[in-house]
């Protein structure tokens, strides 16, 4: 994650984002992946309640429990109030529609301290809008709990119209933050997907500088913290020597470094994007066992072996690339990222002075 507004305003955020961490941050999809249904073999409810035991005993600073309908688990509310009660700070990312004033109520009793709602992926330019809209009422809910709430953006291609009148809604119906997500290109199309990248994050710090109370951050965008530094020393909306020295305590991707994915069926992956890597599942061995001595999450933690542009980087070290990208564009998870876009900034990626 890239507060945008925060960096661009000399504001870390939460303290855990930065520096050393022995547990890691832990995402969890209890109830199924985005865009499946909860399968027959997912934990129970006393194997999803181990599971927050383990996560309490490792002292993650953060479990999120993602998925797009989470009430899709009877036993939500009681895994929520284990976690709180266990000194977890609990966190969901959901999609909206399963959430009313008794479920935002309940949530709130159990001890969850902040809901991230999903717009439904958008198909044209209007859609976005229209699903802050519709996610409205669930948001209202969850503030009349007591609450905070903010949104997830899911977007294919940008387009500055829509995102303007969505920022101008947002900041009207007291949105707290809106958190942005680029889904991939289906069809391997990565150099408009890296011209477009450029152009979203152009108009986002344009916005950002501005002091909106807003927060405006990315998701699974390394590039994003080196493309800020580099516009604010240029420009001078932010503290470029500051921000740089943040994005280096931060270090990039979190995949095996800060965060962890966690499956349906107790699967543990290096980040939840990174499905297609199951280095273990939880009641077979322990999670901080799979943390501490898996080779492959020693390998990202040293950051050794990069190849192509990534490799050749001078902010590898603050950024990392994304490994899921690179697999799914070359199969070789190690290779360089082609959603990159730091060569349209204007200045060489290469070297390693990370100035």
């Amino acid at each position: 994650m890239i507060n945008c507004t925060r960096l661009l305003r000399g504001d870390p955020g939460p303290a855990f984002r930065y520096g050393g961490a022995r547990a890691p941050v832990v995402f969890w999809y209890p109830a199924g992946y985005p865009g499946e249904e909860c399968p027959p073999d997912a934990l129970g409810p006393e194997e999803a309640l181990r599971l927050v035991e383990e996560v309490a005993e490792m002292r993650s600073p953060l479990l999120t429990l993602e998925g797009d309908d989470l009430s899709r688990r009877e036993d939500l509310f009681a895994l929520v109030s284990r976690a709180s009660s266990r000194g977890l700070k609990t966190v969901l990312a959901t999609g909206f529609r399963w959430i009313g004033e008794a479920e935002a109520q309940r949530l709130r009793e159990a001890g969850a301290s902040y809901v991230g709602l999903n717009l439904d992926l958008p198909g044209e330019e209007g859609d976005l809008p229209r699903a802050l809209e519709e996610a409205l009422p669930s948001g209202e809910a969850l503030l009349r709990a007591g609450l905070p709430f903010g949104i997830k953006v899911s977007f294919r291609r940008f387009h500055q119209k829509a995102m303007d009148e969505l920022l101008r809604v947002s900041r009207e119906k007291g949105v707290r933050r809106l958190a942005f997500y680029q889904v991939q290109p289906p069809d391997g199309e990565w150099e408009g997907y890296r011209r477009e990248r450029k152009a979203f994050m152009d108009w986002l710090l344009g916005e950002a500088s501005q002091g909106l109370e807003v927060e405006l951050v990315t998701e699974d965008h390394y590039a994003d913290g080196p493309y800020l530094y580099l516009q604010a020393r240029r420009s001078g909306c932010g503290d470029g020597s500051w921000i740089l020295g943040l994005l280096r305590l931060q270090g990039g991707c979190g995949a095996g470094r800060r965060i962890v994915g966690i499956g349906p069926r107790g699967e543990v992956h290096p980040c939840p994007g990174w499905r297609h890597q199951v280095l273990g599942r939880v009641g077979e061995r322990p999670l901080m066992e799979i943390w501490e001595r898996e080779a492959l999450l020693d390998r990202l933690r040293r950051r050794e072996g990069f190849s192509g542009r990534c490799g050749r980087c001078r902010f590898l070290e603050v950024c990392g690339g994304c490994r899921v990208r690179s697999w799914r564009e070359s199969g070789d998870s190690w290779n360089g990222d082609p959603g990159c876009y730091l060569d349209l900034a204007g200045t060489a990626a290469g070297g390693r002075d990370g100035g």
